[in-house]
């Protein structure tokens, strides 16, 4: 016999499309419009910070650095920007139906 050829990444990629359910991709796409508009939503002090260590994965020393204040300020900014889109998000936590568990 043969050996079989690997799968290569364009293969997978086709049958990836194929296999994925529009529905959910959809959801996926709601929920991340949602996050981006309540990240805008955000005030002019934590939007950047928010965008620095989520989107581009920074630590709070890095971001501090960059935007001239202490770690200990990145921080509480963090936190209090957390506690913004907690409550901008509400609504995407609870309209997201909750999956279901398979039993094992």
């Amino acid at each position: 016999r043969k050996p079989t050829e690997p799968c290569t990444a364009q293969t997978s990629a086709a049958d990836e499309r194929w296999t994925h359910d529009p529905l959910e991709e959809l959801g996926r796409k709601e929920r991340h419009a949602k996050i981006a508009a309540a990240v805008a939503a955000l005030d002019e002090t934590s939007r950047p910070v928010v965008v620095l260590r989520y989107y581009e994965g920074l630590a709070s020393k890095e971001i501090a650095e960059l935007l001239e204040m202490t770690p200990a300020a990145v921080d509480m900014r963090l936190s209090r920007a957390r506690k913004q889109l907690r409550t901008l998000l509400n609504d995407l936590v609870s309209d997201t139906p909750m999956v279901e568990q398979k039993n094992a």
